[in-house]
């Protein structure tokens, strides 16, 4: 049943008439050779945290960063409920090779902590790595007029490395928002890929259904649209 309701999505998909196409990417060296993202954001190589501002970019100097640590063009922001959580920890660790950014929140308040990356120039593509400490997750997409797309994930199982990336055909990714739900994490991600150059997007939509069902071992439980996207699969995860 489960099955048939995601050919049914991925079909409902391929077959829209669309202002601009997504191709979604579950394996890394897959997405770079095709989306071709010209930014690689690996969250420097040790540990950095508390980040107490609610800000984190290139000119972040706090916990040991001096400006240039975090690459230019993209500002990463999230909010905190209470004063005992932290803003950002750059943590090592955890399965991530080198540092990751996540979050800490008080455990007895409100969990939902998003993660807001805003870039200064509309993007074609991005992608990032996760894990397990991620929890069941949502990633939502933003042009200049709004949220277009949403997708929404089951957690992984384990620590090993999992990719999520897509690219459009059309620069229109103002801002994406990752919401993830570990109990004292939140989100955790690492090598956060994204471009602002067009590339040839070459979609494999027989292989949609495989990305969809194998991430996570739950797979996408809803995708949510503000208007008519031609969502496609380029391969399937790692």
């Amino acid at each position: 049943m489960l099955l048939k309701r995601l050919i049914g999505v991925a079909l409902l998909a391929s077959s829209a008439q669309a202002s601009a196409a997504v191709v979604l990417y579950g394996h890394a060296a897959t997405f770079r050779a095709r989306a071709q993202p010209t930014i690689i954001e690996t969250f420097t190589s040790g540990a950095h945290f508390p980040i107490l501002s609610g800000v984190l970019d290139t000119m972040t100097t706090e916990a040991g960063l001096v400006p240039g640590d975090i690459q230019a063009g993209v500002r990463y922001s999230t909010l905190r409920h209470n004063a005992s959580e932290y803003f950002f920890n750059i943590d090592s660790g955890g399965g991530f090779s080198g540092g990751f950014l996540d979050s800490l929140y008080d455990p007895s308040g409100d969990p939902r902590r998003a993660l807001d990356i805003a870039f200064d120039t509309p993007q074609y593509s991005f992608g990032f790595d996760t894990n397990a400490l991620m929890g069941a997750f949502t990633v939502s997409i933003f042009d200049a007029n709004g949220m277009f797309d949403t997708y929404q994930f089951g957690a992984l199982p384990t620590q090993t490395m999992r990719f999520f990336g897509f690219g459009v055909d059309t620069p229109i990714i103002h801002r994406v928002r990752i919401q993830g739900s570990h109990p004292g994490v939140n989100f955790a991600i690492d090598n956060i890929n994204f471009g602002a150059q067009s590339a040839a997007l070459i979609p494999e939509p027989a292989q949609w259904v495989m990305l969809v069902a194998g991430f996570g071992m739950g797979g996408v439980a809803l995708r949510s649209r503000r208007r008519g996207l031609n969502a496609r699969s380029a391969d399937q995860p790692r």
